[in-house]
């Protein structure tokens, strides 16, 4: 039976503090705005393998080990929502 990855949560972060999700179309408009996005690390989330789905509507844990207690504890669907 397939069990949860533990992965390194990232977002796109603003120069103001704003953030997005890398999952999604692009934060910025222009070439140049471009410049004032970074991605960042921000905890710790999983990843389904069988789905390929990150994450479980949740924030991120704050610790590897938080996030492998859930990943150890649960298991993914076998399939998404749409199928």
């Amino acid at each position: 039976m397939s069990k949860y990855e533990v992965i390194k949560a990232k977002q796109w972060r603003h120069v103001n503090g704003a953030t997005a999700s890398i999952y999604g179309a692009v934060p910025w408009q222009s070439p140049a705005e471009k410049l004032n996005w970074t991605m960042e690390e921000c905890g710790w989330t999983v990843l389904n393998p069988i789905t390929g789905i990150v994450g479980v509507c949740r924030p991120p844990w704050a610790t590897q080990e938080a996030a492998q207690k859930y990943a150890d504890e649960n298991r993914p669907l076998t399939m998404s929502y749409g199928d």
